[in-house]
C-alpha cells in the first residue's frame, strides 16, 4: 500500500361471491290443470315408504379470510430469534451456507424521514471507491454484493451476499441518518432485525440514548474475520453526522 493517502470525494445529496341462483318451485298439484281428470285427494300413505322433500337451496360457502402476509417479519420470528445488546457479537457463516442473502432491516416508527446506508470498508476500514456508500442515491454495489431496498410499507433493508462482495470489502458498517441534513433521529429509530428469508434471526432495540439527539447512528456492522463472517450490535453514535462518518472512513461529503 502506498504510503500516500488519497482522499475520495463525492457529490452525496442527502435532501432530498357468485350470486345465488334462483330455483322455481315445484308445480303445485292442488291446482287441476284445466282439461285433465286429476283426483285431488292426496295418494294413500304407504307403510315404510317416506316421501322425499325438495332439497333447500343453500347459498354458497363465503371464502375465508385472507391470510396474513407471509412476508411481514413480524409473523416468522424463526425458531431461536436472538435479541441482542450492544457489544454482542453473533456467528453469520451457518446462516450464509444455507441462505446466500441475509438483510438487516430498519425498524422505526417513521421511516419517511430517515435514510439507511451501508458502508463497504476495507481492511483498514477505509471506502474503497464512493460506489461502496450504498443507501437511496446509490441503491447498488459495483460488486452487487451490497443493495439498499425500499418495501412497499416504507421499510427499508439493507441487503448483503457475502459471497459476491469484492475481495477487498472487509468490513460493512449499517448506519441511519436523518433524510434532511442537520436533524436529528429523534425517537423514529427504534432498532434493526436480521432477517435470512422471511425469518428473523435476530434482532435489538437496545440503542445509545445518544441517538434520538444525533443525526446519525450506527446499528450494525458485519466483517470478515479469518474467513468467517460475523456481526456485531453496535446501536451507537460513532460521528454525529453523515459528513463525520465519511471522514471518520476517508472520505467526505462534496
Amino acid at each position: 500500500m502506498s504510503a500516500q493517502k488519497e482522499e475520495i470525494v463525492w457529490d452525496v445529496d442527502w435532501d432530498e361471491l357468485d350470486p345465488v341462483t334462483q330455483v322455481e318451485h315445484p308445480m303445485d298439484l292442488s291446482t287441476p290443470t284445466r282439461g285433465a281428470n286429476v283426483d285431488a285427494s292426496p295418494p294413500p300413505a304407504r307403510p315404510g315408504v317416506s316421501v322425499a322433500q325438495p332439497a333447500p337451496v343453500l347459498s354458497p360457502p363465503l371464502p375465508p379470510p385472507p391470510l396474513p402476509s407471509s412476508t411481514d417479519p413480524s409473523l416468522n420470528p424463526g425458531p431461536a430469534a436472538k435479541h441482542l445488546v450492544r457489544g454482542e457479537r453473533f456467528d453469520l457463516e451457518s446462516i450464509l451456507a444455507q441462505k446466500p442473502q441475509i438483510a438487516i432491516e430498519l425498524i422505526a416508527s417513521n421511516s419517511t424521514t430517515l435514510k439507511l446506508i451501508c458502508l463497504g470498508l476495507d481492511a483498514a476500514e477505509k471506502i474503497t471507491a464512493p460506489a461502496y456508500c450504498v443507501g437511496p442515491r446509490q441503491p447498488n454495489s459495483p460488486c452487487g454484493g451490497i443493495s439498499h431496498e425500499t418495501r412497499r410499507d416504507g421499510r427499508q433493508a439493507i441487503l448483503v451476499r457475502a459471497a459476491m462482495l469484492a475481495p477487498s470489502i472487509k468490513r460493512l458498517e449499517v448506519s441511519v441518518v436523518a433524510a434532511v441534513s442537520g436533524t436529528a433521529l429523534g425517537d423514529s429509530v427504534e432498532g434493526f432485525r436480521l432477517l435470512a428469508g422471511d425469518q428473523v434471526l435476530a434482532e435489538s432495540m437496545h440503542l445509545d440514548s445518544a441517538c434520538a439527539g444525533s443525526s446519525c447512528a450506527t446499528l450494525v456492522e458485519i466483517y470478515e474475520r479469518q474467513g468467517t463472517w460475523r456481526m456485531r450490535m453496535i446501536g451507537d453514535v460513532l460521528a454525529p453526522s453523515i459528513n463525520a462518518l465519511l471522514a471518520k472512513h476517508g472520505a467526505k461529503a462534496g
